[in-house]
């Protein structure tokens, strides 16, 4: 009987690594791959922190916007981005909800 042929790591029957990151094609010169290494670190990174607020009413937040915080502490103060906003106005008043995350640094 003959056994399947292994092509690399996690190929065949029982195992190898495997990390579900899929190796991109190669980038042509060095230039590009440091390019690409920076992109794909910085989208790792992006989301390391992650913020959930309720403020006064202010319609001018909206998803996938920034808002930057001031006068807070360490590691609140400084940039986010506003990932998801809901804004309620009822008999209590106006208020905005946002989550937020860190982003691209």
């Amino acid at each position: 009987m003959a056994r399947p042929e292994r092509r690399g790591p996690g190929a065949g029957a029982g195992g190898g690594w495997q990390t579900g990151l899929h190796p991109a094609p190669p980038l042509p010169g060095r230039e590009a791959a440091t390019r690409a290494a920076s992109a794909k670190l910085e989208s790792l990174r992006r989301g390391n922190a992650t913020l959930s607020l309720t403020l006064i009413g202010n319609p001018a937040l909206q998803a996938e916007g920034k808002i930057r915080l001031t006068g807070l502490r360490d590691p609140v103060d400084g940039e986010w981005l506003l990932q998801r906003v809901e804004h309620q106005f009822d008999g209590r008043g106006f208020v905005t909800r946002i989550e937020a995350e860190t982003p691209n640094r």
